[in-house]
C-alpha cells in the first residue's frame, strides 16, 4: 500500500499549482519567442496562446489555467498590439481575450473534473460489485451444501418403509435442523450484502446484528461481548474484512461443528485489536489445520492477508473451534 501511494505521488508531482503555472508561463514564453522569430501576426499568437491555456487547464487546476490566461492576454498586448512593447489601456481586443482565454479554462477544467470523478466513482462501483459478487458466490455454496443436505435426508426418509417410522421420524428432524441452519445462513448471507452496514453503524453494531442473525431459538445461542469501542474508528476496509472474517467463522461453525453455543469477543489494548469467535461444536481436524483448505480457511486467510493481520484457527480444549483474527493497532491505522 505504501508502495502504491508513493506511485501515485510520482506520478502527480507535476500537477502541483505553481509547478502548472510556471509551465504555462514557460509555454507562453517559448510561443512569444517562435511568433517572434516567425513574424507571426497577433491574431496567429493569440491563438497559439489558446494551446498553452488549454494543454494548463487539462491538468484539471483552475487556477494556474486563469493566472496563465492573464498572463497570455498581458502578452498578447504587450507584444503584439501596437504601439507594440508597451501596455496600454484595456482595449476591446484585451477584453475579448481575457474572456475566450477564461472561458476555455473554466470550461476544460469543469468538464475534466466531472469527467475524472466520474471514472473515479466507475471504478470504486466495479471494485464493489466485485467484492460482492465473490461474497455471493460464498453464501450461495453455503446455501447450496445446507439445501443439498435437506434434500438428502428428506429422499431418504421418503425411501424407508413403514414399519420403520422411528427411523423416518429422525430424518425429518434432522431435515428440519438442516431448515434452521439454511434459514439461519439466508439471513446471514442477506445482512452480509448490505454493502452500507458498516458505513451506517460501524463494527461493533454490525456484529451485534450478525449475532443476533445467526442465533437459531432452541438450537444455538450466539453471543457478542465487545470490550472496546475503537474498533469503530478503524478504516472501512478493514472494519469491512473483519466482519466477513466473522461471518465466515459463524458460518464455518454452524455447518460443520454443530455448535449448540457460539461466543464473539471483540477486544483491543494498546499494541492491537482482536476478533475471536468460538464455538463447543465437533472441533476441526488436524489434517484441515494443517492445509488451511476447506470450510472458508482460504477465504479468511486471504482477508487477513489484505488488512496485515494474523489468523489463529485452533481446537479448544473442551471441544469446540477458536478463531482468532490479532491486528496490530500500527497497521490498521496506516491503511
Amino acid at each position: 500500500m505504501d508502495s502504491q501511494t508513493d506511485t501515485a505521488r510520482a506520478s502527480c508531482w507535476y500537477q502541483h499549482p505553481a509547478l502548472l503555472l510556471f509551465f504555462g508561463c514557460a509555454g507562453l514564453a517559448l510561443t512569444t519567442a517562435v511568433c517572434f522569430l516567425l513574424n507571426v501576426r497577433g491574431a496567429m499568437a493569440g491563438l497559439l496562446y489558446v494551446t498553452v491555456v488549454v494543454l494548463v487547464s487539462l491538468r484539471r487546476q483552475l487556477i494556474p489555467a486563469i493566472l496563465v490566461s492573464l498572463v497570455a492576454v498581458i502578452c498578447l498586448d504587450y507584444f503584439f498590439v501596437n504601439p507594440t512593447l508597451r501596455l496600454g489601456p484595456a482595449e476591446s481586443l484585451d477584453v475579448a481575450a481575457l474572456a475566450a482565454y477564461l472561458t476555455t479554462a473554466i470550461v476544460i477544467t469543469g468538464l475534466l473534473s466531472r469527467v475524472q470523478r466520474s471514472v473515479d466513482e466507475l471504478r470504486r462501483s466495479k471494485a464493489r460489485l466485485k467484492r460482492t459478487n465473490e461474497d455471493l458466490r460464498l453464501e450461495l455454496d453455503s446455501l447450496a451444501q445446507v439445501f443439498t443436505g435437506i434434500s438428502l435426508q428428506l429422499e431418504m426418509a421418503k425411501e424407508l418403509k413403514t414399519d420403520r417410522e422411528d427411523e423416518a421420524l429422525n430424518f425429518l428432524e434432522r431435515a428440519s435442523d438442516l431448515t434452521q441452519i439454511g434459514l439461519g445462513e439466508a439471513r446471514r448471507s442477506a445482512f452480509s450484502l448490505r454493502s452500507d452496514v458498516i458505513e451506517d453503524s460501524g463494527l461493533t453494531e454490525a456484529l451485534r446484528m450478525l449475532a443476533e442473525r445467526s442465533d437459531i431459538p432452541g438450537r444455538l445461542s450466539c453471543r457478542f461481548r465487545p470490550t472496546t469501542l475503537l474498533a469503530d474508528d478503524l478504516p472501512l476496509q478493514v472494519q469491512q474484512h473483519l466482519l466477513r472474517i466473522a461471518q465466515q467463522a459463524i458460518s464455518n461453525a454452524i455447518c460443520h461443528g454443530n455448535p449448540t453455543l457460539l461466543d464473539v469477543l471483540l477486544q483491543s489494548n494498546s499494541s492491537e485489536f482482536v476478533l475471536q469467535i468460538d464455538d463447543n461444536g465437533t472441533g476441526i481436524s488436524a489434517t484441515q489445520l494443517r492445509t488451511g483448505e476447506g470450510f472458508g480457511l482460504c477465504n479468511m486467510r486471504e482477508r487477513v492477508k489484505q488488512i496485515g493481520a494474523d489468523l489463529d484457527i485452533r481446537n479448544a480444549p473442551g471441544g469446540g473451534t477458536s478463531v482468532i483474527v490479532r491486528l496490530p493497532t500500527s497497521v490498521a491505522h496506516r491503511q
